[in-house]
């Protein structure tokens, strides 16, 4: 497994900022993220266990 660049960080940023925006067009009353069992959401709120990055996403 390799860290994600910051590019790669926040282009699925965009890609989550683009689905809730999908889903508030259609009338959705909300999202739901799911952040645990070491999905990708996971791995930036849970340092310093599997977040060890350095840069503004990290800690």
């Amino acid at each position: 497994m390799r860290e994600m660049t910051t590019s790669e960080v926040e282009e699925v940023r965009e890609q989550f900022i683009r689905a809730a925006k999908i889903a508030h067009a259609a009338r959705f009353d909300g999202i739901e993220l799911h952040g645990a069992h070491g999905y990708l959401l996971h791995e930036f709120i849970s340092p310093p266990a599997t977040n060890r990055r350095t840069d503004r996403y990290g800690g």
